[in-house]
């Protein structure tokens, strides 16, 4: 006799972080083609599948280990490589190499965040953050892109294109 599949509740929450990395994805795939208008907005869908995943997983009470990895490694992708990637690419790619260094400062600082949010002694209340979230850190770039294209002409400053995406970070 074979084996049945067992799906758990814990797929569900699962599904909704699957989500989001996903989201970061796509908008890396955007941002790439040229479609960063596309890309900001797929950075703040991620972050709606991210708020999600965990109110779902308290709801059906189906937090589980894997969900927890899951969810820091795709906060890396959505709100760390993502963003990071959207500003190189619409400011910084042609101040080289310092234009890979500042954007890389964006994942390099959410990556050490992450990890040190999840690896902080028992007992510390994880309710209470330290330091800026990563995904406040992407919405805020996210919209700022939003709000770039939605001007007429954009930013007209010479040093737009380097002191803005420094302001961000």
């Amino acid at each position: 006799m074979r084996p049945r599949f067992r799906v758990t509740r814990s797929v569900i929450p699962n599904l909704f972080t699957a989500m989001n990395l996903f989201s970061g994805f796509l908008s890396i795939l955007n941002a790439s083609e040229g479609n960063y208008h596309y890309a900001a907005w797929l950075i703040i869908v991620a972050a709606v599948f991210d708020a999600l995943d965990g109110a779902v997983a308290r709801l059906t009470k189906s937090s589980s280990e894997l969900g927890v990895e899951l969810d820091s490694l795709s906060d890396i992708v959505s709100f760390g490589a993502a963003p990071a990637f959207l500003i190189y690419q619409t400011y910084l790619f042609s101040y080289q190499p310092l234009g890979v260094l500042i954007s890389a400062s964006l994942v390099l600082a959410g990556g050490f965040r992450l990890a040190r949010f999840n690896v902080q002694l028992v007992g510390f209340d994880k309710n209470y953050f330290s330091g800026l979230p990563i995904p406040i850190s992407a919405l805020t770039i996210s919209s700022f892109i939003l709000g770039f294209y939605n001007i007429p002409g954009g930013f007209s400053s010479p040093y737009s294109d380097f002191v803005i995406p420094l302001v961000l970070i």
